[in-house]
This record gives structure tokens, sequence and C-alpha cells, in this order.
């Protein structure tokens, strides 16, 4: 009897048909992988096989044959199983999908095959082990590359061999910072900037004006129980806006920023890139303003709190401000009093004390609000009393095309010649009654460097 497989016939052995026992059926069935199957009377069997193709960003990654209506785990075909699962850097693979955009059905080893059909690779972006790379420009040059891990900051992923740059050094200029626009009217990137993806910041560089105002200074020598000497000689310079052109005079400010611009007042002020001896535990080595809050810690005028923490970057509250700014004078004990301010507050005597010199007052309801933080406009107002510091109104009006504006800062408001006292170096001559001011000229001197 021949058995056909295909349409190829295979010659069989003659056989006596009355020795086959009766099996009820009309015909016996011969099976063989790779179907159809024909049986002894050439009808095709009802098995049939189907082909699984499975594909991977647009390339076949498998094809696997499998017994229609079964799985390929359960099926008889040993020889072909599930592929190995592919791999892809940057990415996760997910699983076999029946449609390319993953929103069809899953398809695994237990899925059944009703026909010949395509499955497609399904990603996820790995963004926990992906990198970006952040490229520093200076002056049209590549300063330095620095990988990241995508989403986290320089200062805080886990690629302890990547680290922000040491700043660039450019003659006769002042490194700003890094920016991501070449103009310096982007964002201000530092290592503590989150980095999305590979990005290109820029380094910023201000003149340095032709003479500096005080003494940079080296090592200095203290006499204990004498407080560090302030500028009051020198108008220069010594509050910035940002690089938006806005001032920003009703937003708070932090305790490190208030320490650094009173660093930027002394008669002797701290070497640049000094590391000076401090207890602050939040304070790594790294941070923007290591030199003047551990100067201002080395001198005495900055306290932390109870835990060892100082809170750089907390806002300074009112009382805080004033205990900061007593260190830098001997004063009388004050005698003024406020509502809200008990001879139990932590910072009585310090109130007191600003407040009798005239250099803070309170609100018309007779409270200070010592645990209010300090705007930045308050904080110039104060400084500048402290400096003995006040604006020419009739000189600023007269010259305003030399005067530096913030667009949020108009004359309306309550400090407007305050903050232009703050950020503008001028030449001065002080008239009889002590306190005002003439105004000879505007310059580019800065305490900021």
């Amino acid at each position: 009897i021949p058995i056909a497989t295909g349409s190829e016939k295979v010659a069989a052995e003659p056989f006596n048909q009355a020795s086959l026992p009766d099996f009820g059926t009309r015909h016996l069935a011969l099976w063989e992988k790779g179907g159809p199957i024909y049986d002894i009377l050439g009808i095709p069997s009802c098995i049939t096989n189907s082909t699984v193709t499975f594909e991977n960003e647009g390339t076949t990654h498998a094809t696997v044959k499998v017994v229609t209506g079964e799985t390929i785990n359960g099926d008889d075909l040993t020889d072909e199983s599930m592929p190995k699962n592919p791999t892809r850097e940057g990415y996760t693979f997910k699983g076999w999908n029946t449609q390319a955009d993953g929103q069809g059905e899953t398809f695994t080893g237990d899925s059944t095959v009703s026909a010949d059909m395509t499955v497609y690779a399904i990603w996820e972006k790995d963004t926990s082990t992906s990198t970006s790379t952040v490229t520093f420009k200076n002056e049209d040059a590549t300063h330095a590359t620095v990988k990241v891990e995508t989403g986290k900051t320089i200062n805080n992923d886990d690629l302890t061999d990547e680290s922000m740059p040491k700043n660039p050094t450019r003659e006769g200029y002042t490194f700003k910072g890094w920016n991501t626009q070449a103009d310096g009217k982007g964002d201000w990137f530092t290592g503590d900037s989150k980095v999305s993806g590979d990005m290109t910041v820029y380094a910023i560089w201000e003149e340095k004006p032709s003479s500096g105002g005080g003494t940079s200074g080296g090592g200095h020598a203290f006499i204990p129980g004498i407080p560090p000497a302030l500028n009051t000689k020198d108008h220069y310079q010594y509050m910035t806006g940002y690089p938006d052109e806005t001032f920003r005079p009703d937003r708070d400010i932090t305790r490190e920023e208030v320490a650094v611009m009173f660093s930027r007042l002394l008669t002797q002020r701290p070497e640049k890139n000094k590391i000076y001896d401090y207890d602050f535990n939040d304070i790594a080595p790294s941070r923007w303003s290591i030199t003047p809050v551990s100067y201002m810690s080395h001198l005495g005028m900055i306290k932390g709190y109870p835990d060892g923490s100082f809170g750089p970057a907390k806002s300074i509250t009112r009382a805080e401000f004033a205990a900061m700014a007593t260190r830098f004078a001997e004063l009388t004990t004050g005698d003024a009093k406020f509502n809200d301010v008990g001879t139990d507050h932590w910072a009585y005597e310090a109130i007191a004390k600003a407040a009798t010199a005239g250099w803070i007052s309170g609100y018309p309801d007779g409270s200070f609000k010592p645990d209010q933080a300090i705007t930045r406009a308050e904080v110039v107002s104060v400084t500048n009393r402290i400096l003995n510091r006040y604006a020419d109104e009739k000189y600023v009006a007269e010259h305003s095309e030399e005067i530096m504006y913030f667009s949020d800062n108009k004359p309306q408001h309550w400090a407007y010649y305050a903050v232009i006292e703050s950020t503008n170096g001028h030449e001065y001559q002080r008239k009889d009654n002590g306190k005002d001011e003439k105004w000879l000229e505007t310059n580019d001197k800065s305490f900021i460097d």
C-alpha cells in the first residue's frame, strides 16, 4: 500500500488486510512531522503545523513551528521551542505581543497558535541605567565631558568616577558658572542640576573691575572678641540679580546666600577656593558656597542647629538675620520692644540691639514676626543701614541710563532705592548730616567675584 507524504509516494510492503484488527474506522492515519500528512487512502489528515515569526525592531529574530491549535510549550514538536529573549542596550525587554505597539495580546510559549502569525518584541527604555553626556564648553572649546545617569544629577548618581569639572580660568575675568545658553540667559547648571538627556552648558564670564573693593586677603588673624570689620568705605556692588534680569525683591533669601553676602563685605575676605574649618554636617566640600560658608563659620559669624546642620538652602528668618548681622558690630543692649518677641525668645537680645541701632523695624501692629522669612528687599534695606549706604535719589533720576535696573524693581516698590544702592557701584561724597550721599559717578566696581 503506498503511503503519500505531500506529493511524494513511498513504496510500502504489501500486507494482508485480513490480518489487521478491526479498528472500527474507515482507514488508518499515518503521521509525519512537517505535514500535511496523507493517510492510506490519500486523504489529507486534520493535523497541520503553523509558523510563528518573532519580529524585533523590523528584523526577524526567529521562526518557530507549532502544531496548529496547540502551544509551543505543549505540542509534540520537541525540537521547536520559544526563542531566547533579544537584548537591546538601554532597554528592558517586556515580552512578545501580537501588535507592534504593544496594544495587542501578550504571546508566550503557552499561547495557543491557530494559524501562521507574527509577534513583536516590546521594549521599555531603562532610565535607571541609561546615561547622558554633559558637554562643558568654554569659549568655543570643549572644557570637559561628563557622563551622568539619565534623570539624576552629577553629584548624586551612581557614577562615582564622574564629577563636575574643575572651574576654568580666564585672565582678567571672573568665572560666574555654567549656563544652558552661551549668553548666560538660560538656566544655571551645577552638580545638583537634573540631567534628562545629552546637553551642552557654557562657561559664563564677567570682566573684573580695574580695581577691586576691599582686600581679597589671604590667611588672616583675628583678635578674639573683636568682630571682623565690614567695608563701610567702598560703595561697590554687593548684590546682583538673576539671569532673566530680575531682582526678585520679595523673594526669600537663604541662609547660605546671606553668609556669602556678608563674606563679600568684609575688609578681610576669604581666600578663593579655600575651605576653612567648619563643623556643619550638611555642607559638602563641593558645594558652591563652601568657601564663604566655611570662612564665616571659622570666624564664628554664623551658627548652625543643634543637630549639627547649617541648613544652607533654608530661608533665613528675620530673627536669624538679626542675630547674624549684630555679630558684626559692638552694639549696646537695646530696649526696643515687640509684642511677639518676649525676653525668653532666643534672639531677643540681638533683635533689641538691632532695633535700637535703627537697623531693623517692626510692623504697624507692634510685631516683629521673628520666625517669618526675610526677603531680598528687606535684606538689602537693612544691610545698607548697617553700612551707612543710601542711594542719591536725584542722581538716579538724572542718570537713568547709567543705572543697573531690574525689570521687577519698579519706582513704586518700597525698596526701589535700596536695591539700586546694593547693585550699583559708585563714587560718592558724604553730606554734612553724616548719612546722605552725593553720588559723583557710577562704576563697575564690585565685591562680587
